[in-house]
């Protein structure tokens, strides 16, 4: 982070939220942006970016999601 040449850096890793307290410690008086998404809509965002191969899991968490 400090070679990087941007005023504002970011990252939309949702397991950053488990980590929070200690990022607020690092970086004091965070700008924090929270983006609501149905969990489907997430799902179908991630296919769209082939982020795996395995088809048969991700079918599951689609139909699993779906019921919701």
């Amino acid at each position: 982070m400090d070679t990087h040449s941007e005023k504002n850096v970011g990252n939309s890793d949702f397991v950053m939220l488990n980590y929070i307290d200690e990022l607020v410690e690092i970086f004091p008086k965070p700008k924090i942006l929270l983006v609501e998404r149905k969990p489907l809509e997430v799902v179908e965002s991630l296919l769209n970016f082939q982020l795996t191969d395995d088809y048969e899991v991700t079918e599951k968490w689609i139909d699993f999601l779906s019921e919701k």
